[in-house]
């Protein structure tokens, strides 16, 4: 994987849960960094343990927002729990998504 970095902007997730409580404001901080003229987005998942299929959605729709936009989104970080998940919701064919290291 070779990445200019300085041609991303990179999001650390702090919640551990992405669900209705934090799913808007996560998702309207990501679309203002977008509407910023940032389209290269790189989602730091490594604090995050649990998603709700709210926060599934939003991440579907940052990404449509990103790709409308010409850019691309990058999920790294994922614990092999969440990487089911978006396996399963067949997320990760639609952003590239990374597994945490252990």
């Amino acid at each position: 994987m070779n990445w200019d970095m300085t041609e991303f902007c990179v999001i650390q997730m702090r919640q551990s849960e992405l669900n209705m409580d934090e799913v808007n404001r996560f998702r309207q901080y990501v679309e203002a960094i977008v509407d910023g003229g940032k389209n290269r987005i790189i989602i730091d998942l490594s604090g995050l343990h649990n998603v709700s299929s709210i926060g599934i959605g939003s991440l579907i729709m940052i990404s449509n927002k990103i790709k409308k936009t010409g850019g691309s989104l990058k999920l790294i970080g994922v614990c092999d729990e969440i990487a089911r998940v978006l396996k399963r919701t067949k997320f990760d064919m639609i952003a590239p998504v990374y597994i945490l290291l252990q």
